[in-house]
């Protein structure tokens, strides 16, 4: 097996510019399969590695210092393993997800999502820009999903109920935005019921430093939970805009008691942000 990797790292990523493995019946990439060593030729990029459809999970450092631009999802987001892409601002070294997937689809800015909205799988850096995802589908944040990403500020929304093992490990607390538009830096939890965590969600990331702002009726709550209760906790009242059902194509908006119109078309769907 290890022979098998070897051989695809040293002679046919610097020869190709994609490699199929969609149908190869492999469920586990090894650790550091892919891994480039001082051997490589880094001058050679493979484009577009498509990993096998039955990949069930992606080992420790399996991408590191790679030369590969784009790996392709082609079934199910596979559990990760430790710092398994490498990453930068900026860069095209990302998961990405095959047209014909049918279990995963992608946003504007890149991050996964599973096909129902309901899993955050893999968030990818914005600078502040908002992902955008149907507010009454999120349940689950994934296993490592934001791991080592840097955030401006973060909200998790309400409809939230389980945040996977390391999903905020290692993440930096940026303090600055290019985006001058972008209001709110705050680190925030919505879910009135405290959300259930996996195994070292926080591990030495820069949001235990922060206040975690949580629902002021759930304040007692957060402080008795497991995971949460070792954190900075404020409780906060949250404010949500409740948009009026209307036909005259308009949006009627009220918000402590006063009422706004907006005359933009109605879309079908009601949005709110998680803001990373």
């Amino acid at each position: 097996m290890d022979e098998d990797y070897e051989y695809i790292r040293e002679e046919l990523i610097t020869k190709l510019k994609e490699l199929n493995l969609k149908e190869a019946d492999i469920d586990t990439i090894p650790a550091y399969g892919f891994k480039c060593d001082k051997s490589c030729d880094k001058s050679s990029t493979l484009d577009n590695l498509l990993l096998p459809k039955g990949i069930k999970h992606v080992s420790d450092g399996a991408f590191f210092e790679q030369h590969i631009r784009n790996f392709i999802i082609t079934g199910n987001f596979p559990t990760l393993g430790n710092n398994v892409f490498r990453e930068e601002p900026y860069n095209n070294y990302m998961p990405q997800i095959s047209e014909d997937n049918p279990c995963l689809k992608k946003t504007y800015d890149g991050s996964i999502y599973s096909l129902d909205g309901s899993v955050l799988y893999y968030y990818i850096y914005g600078d502040g820009n908002a992902i955008e995802y149907s507010d009454e589908k999120l349940k689950t944040i994934a296993p490592c999903a934001l791991e080592g990403k840097k955030v401006l500020g973060l909200l998790i929304p309400e409809t939230v109920d389980s945040i996977g093992d390391r999903a905020f490990a290692y993440v930096t607390k940026t303090w600055y935005t290019r985006s001058s538009y972008y209001e709110d830096q705050s680190v925030n939890c919505r879910a009135l019921v405290p959300p259930r965590l996996g195994k070292d969600v926080f591990l030495n990331s820069e949001l235990t430093t922060c206040t975690m702002y949580v629902p002021e009726e759930s304040l007692e709550l957060y402080k008795a939970a497991d995971g949460w209760k070792d954190l900075h906790l404020e409780g906060k009242v949250f404010v949500t805009a409740g948009i009026d059902n209307t036909t005259d194509n308009c949006f009627h908006i009220s918000d402590a008691g006063t009422t706004y119109q907006n005359n933009i078309r109605k879309r079908n769907k009601r949005y709110s942000y998680l803001r990373c």
